[in-house]
């Protein structure tokens, strides 16, 4: 309920994400103890049985969930979205969804995309690879174990447990020197120590959790079990303070999931040691006492939650995605909110009893054999991705329709193609922009490029990772021996997005064009907002940027640009503006005296958020693409560049192109059939190569 409420109301659950760590340690704890008893009545651990059980009990349903998502995507979504979901709901499908995302977040583009109908499946991916890998370990332990003499009992049993603990203590290092957003969220690595925590409980209160015989009792800590009720009521009411405060006061601006993880976690283990309702699957008996939590936790709603909790956290999220987004989030409306939960609780509810329910009551007799079960699994998966397959069979083949029209319209453009539409010099243009203006339908001229391939329109250079600081240098043009000029281009992705223009008049002019650019990171002397470590990345990579710069005095002139909503951390006595303002003009005082010329281009005018899947959904039904544009006002954003440009005692050079986005305070995203976005707030390859030659008539 963590998880649902903070995906429903994230302002007010602001660290339900909380409660994916408080899952992983009580699957640490379910499943270490299921093994743990395999082994001591056994000997070993029969691995296939084990993992047709895991199968039984969770694919099933899920790949209902993949299956009816798939569809949804298909019927529901725009095609703009097609290519990221099924690859998402194929990984989802594998079980290394956690691993896919982990690889975009460290794609600056692919970070901003909106989420998908099966992102949440990450969390499950996480734990099936934790099934997998878990056993193997376990039966290692007890291989090494069994290495000690019989004559030593207590170091057999403190062998056995010393595997979770070394988990546990690396995967948690390994999270504190690495935790933060993006890939290191996703990773099983730093996630591994909360099953460990949960494993390792197992193991310390294995007699009172079902009998672990000689194997599993660490019997000096099964002390804990003889602590009196005041006690083990005293340790549940701590841990359930723990879990339900991370989930109220934790944030979304921590590093997670670092040492502040350890909140939740340490909270769960407390729960669990303390002992249940019916005090057997801890050590205490708190649930039983006259002032613990038993009576709630026996309550029928409680009851009724935890039966249907796997389906609901299925089922919830693609609910969320496919009818209650808008381009701002969530919808506003709370009773919208409270029917989205309804929706999912009446889908988790017939997944629970009608698919769950009826495999996991399935009598041992009337089961199949654990190969007819792995292969029944097996297939299953395999559907998913045939589904998924097709589908981006249909997208690549749209992707590939509109690739060619790229590259028909580069080899011979229309003389109003682009921003050559709002040229004041060409009148004809200028005519027809204001008739298709006024027409209702879109068919009569195509968008290039389609708003199905906008996203991969991107410029042809490199840019160095949001949380990398090393410099990566890209150049295009003649040699330095035979350049006319050299000029660097500095800046973020917006300067990125410039490329294709200022390669097309570089190559004209015969500069050599030097890129020096990062994700979400300027040339300033200012401190991003943003994750301390992105951020200090962002200052040493400034500092390079100076030093390279100092040992190039060949380099005359310099082209900057930013996007115009950068944050920036104020300064004492300052606003964000006015320290963003003063950033730029120190960052440009420090670039050596060689560099005669700063340009500073200003940044694109920022379209509405949904700009690209808004524009997919028009083309599709017939409509005028420029309904998915910006009054000018909203559009136009305060740039605090253009701002030091105005102030800057060196006198650098503003170009400012805004005329060619928007005319008659409106800004479409279609400009003479060119669309001009290829996400929230990138410019298309394709549009800025129209912008070259206007580029080309203001920068000397």
């Amino acid at each position: 309920m963590l998880v649902v409420g903070f995906h429903l109301w994230p302002d007010q659950i602001r660290g339900g994400f909380a409660g994916v760590d408080v899952f992983f340690v009580i699957s640490g704890f379910l499943i270490t103890g299921h093994l743990a008893r395999e082994l001591a009545a056994d000997g070993t651990i029969g691995l296939p049985a084990f993992y047709a059980r895991r199968a039984r009990r969770l694919l099933p349903a899920a790949l209902t969930v993949l299956f009816a998502s798939a569809v949804g995507v298909f019927v529901l979504l725009p095609m703009t979205v097609w290519q990221r979901s099924f690859h998402e709901i194929m990984a989802s499908a594998l079980y290394f969804e956690n691993w896919s995302l982990a690889a975009g977040s460290v794609d600056y583009f692919a970070a901003e995309d909106p989420p998908t109908l099966v992102q949440h499946f990450w969390s499950l991916s996480v734990e099936e690879q934790f099934y997998l890998a878990w056993p193997l370990l376990f039966l290692l332990a007890a291989a090494v174990s069994r290495r000690v003499p019989a004559r030593f009992p207590v170091r057999r049993r403190l062998v056995l447990g010393a595997f979770p603990a070394l988990v546990l203590v690396l995967s948690f290092g390994w999270s504190a020197l690495h935790h933060g957003s993006g890939a290191e969220y996703f990773s099983t690595f730093t996630r591994a120590w909360e099953f460990g925590a949960g494993g390792l409980l197992a193991l310390i209160v294995g007699t009172q959790a079902g009998g672990l015989g000689r194997l599993g009792q660490l019997g000096w800590l099964g002390r804990v079990g003889r602590l009196g009720p005041g006690w083990t009521t005293s340790l549940s009411w701590l841990g359930w303070a723990a879990v339900i405060g991370s989930g109220l006061l934790l944030s979304q601006t921590l590093r997670f999931p670092g040492w502040v993880a350890a909140i939740p976690v340490l909270g769960t283990v407390a729960v669990i040691a303390a002992g249940t309702p019916s005090g057997d699957s801890g050590v205490g008996r708190s649930g039983s006492g006259r002032f613990g939590p038993g009576r709630l936790i026996r309550s029928r709603l409680v009851q009724f939650t935890g039966g249907i909790s796997y389906s609901l956290y299925l089922w919830h999220w693609p609910v969320i995605i496919l009818f209650g987004r808008d381009p701002g989030g969530i919808e506003n409306s709370g009773t919208s909110r409270l029917v989205l939960l309804g929706v999912s609780v009446l889908l988790a509810v017939a997944s629970t009893y009608l698919i769950e329910a009826p495999i996991r009551r399935m009598a041992p007799k009337r089961r199949r054999r654990t190969a007819w079960t792995l292969g029944f699994a097996a297939a299953g998966m395999a559907v998913v991705t045939a589904v998924t397959m097709v589908g981006q069979a249909r997208v690549q083949s749209a992707q590939a329709a509109a690739e060619q029209q790229i590259r028909a319209i580069r080899l011979h453009p229309p003389e109003c193609f682009g921003a050559a539409a709002l040229d004041p010099r060409k009148p004809t243009c200028a005519a027809e922009t204001a008739a298709q203006a006024g027409q209702k339908g879109q068919a009569d001229r195509v968008l290039v490029p389609s708003p199905v391939s906008a996203f991969d329109d991107k410029p042809k250079t490199c840019m160095q990772a949001i949380d990398k600081a090393a410099l990566r240098i890209c150049a295009t043009g003649p040699s330095a021996a035979k350049a006319t000029r050299q000029v660097a281009v500095i800046g973020d992705s917006h300067a990125m997005a410039w490329m294709p223009a200022l390669q097309a008049v570089a190559k004209q002019r015969g500069w050599r064009l030097i890129a020096l650019l990062k994700g979400s990171c300027p040339l300033t002397e200012a401190v991003r907002v943003m994750g301390a470590q992105d951020a200090a990345s962002c200052v040493s990579w400034n500092d390079a940027v100076q030093s390279w710069m100092a040992k190039h005095p060949e380099i005359d002139q310099v082209i900057v640009t930013a996007s115009s909503k950068n944050e920036f951390v104020p300064k004492p006595g300052e606003s964000g503006q006015q320290t963003a303002i003063q950033g730029y003009l120190t960052a440009w005082d420090e670039l050596p005296d060689s560099v005669r010329r700063i340009v500073v281009l200003r940044d694109v005018p920022r379209p509405r958020a949904d700009v690209v899947t808004c524009a997919q959904a028009a083309v599709s039904a017939d409509r005028a693409v420029r309904e998915c544009g910006r009054a000018a006002d909203r559009a136009l954003l305060n740039d605090p560049e253009v701002e030091a440009a105005k102030q800057s005692d060196r006198k650098p050079m503003l170009i400012d192109l805004s005329k060619y986005f928007c005319v008659d305070d409106y800004c479409s995203p279609e400009i003479g059939g060119a669309f001009v976005y290829r996400d929230g707030h990138h410019m298309t390859a394709t549009f800025a190569r129209t912008l070259a030659p206007y580029v080309a008539k203001l920068l000397p």
